[in-house]
């Protein structure tokens, strides 16, 4: 196309001046011929310019400042995203952890239940089977506090402090062992109701 304008089109135009305007053969004034050839010149520069005007730039989109933003918008929405989804399932399986702790301290609890139960009813003669049940049951308890929580909540079960209520049926040798069963219980009782919240 470039060379077709170059080497016909504009040729010709410059044909038609030489050949019009100043040859004559329509044997026009001078005012027309000098208008006939201001009139070629400006038809061949409108074509010429028309033909060789730069391309318009068109601007890439990832160019774009606005297209790097939102692409960086989007990014950080994506990342935020991501970040709640892993919360919402942390605390999903914070959640089921906790039911399960529960769960299972309410079976040591129930445990700790049965035991009082035993210290008031059971013969004198099975005090050192009672005390060797309390102890494995208060171990196992501990055991299972250290792995699935932390020492703080050993340390709890352990402490006992002194009280003056004394149940009824219960043998005065088997007192500090009912105290210490009945205030771990209590404990348990605590644990479970902070494990809900």
């Amino acid at each position: 196309m470039q060379l077709w304008v170059e080497r016909f089109l504009l040729a010709i135009c410059a044909a038609a001046v030489f050949g019009l305007s100043i040859l004559n053969p329509l044997r026009l004034d001078w005012q027309q011929r000098v208008s006939l050839a201001i009139a070629i010149a400006a038809a061949s520069f409108f074509i010429a310019h028309t033909y060789r005007r730069p391309p318009e730039v068109v601007t890439a989109p990832s160019d774009d400042p606005r297209v790097g933003f939102l692409q960086d918008q989007i990014k950080a929405l994506q990342q935020q995203q991501e970040l709640i989804s892993k919360g919402q399932e942390q605390a999903q399986k914070e959640q089921e952890h906790k039911r399960q702790v529960r769960e299972q301290l309410a079976k040591f609890l129930q445990e700790g239940l049965g035991l009082l139960q035993h210290c008031s009813s059971d013969p004198p003669e099975n005090t050192p089977k009672l005390t060797a049940d309390a102890t494995a049951w208060m171990n196992r308890v501990i055991v299972y506090l250290k792995h699935n929580l932390d020492d703080s909540y050993v340390t709890q079960f352990e402490s006992t402090t002194t009280t003056l209520f004394n149940p009824n049926g219960v043998s005065p040798d088997r007192l500090p062992l009912w105290h210490g069963i009945n205030q771990r219980n209590d404990t348990l009782k605590i644990f479970m109701q902070n494990l809900r919240e």
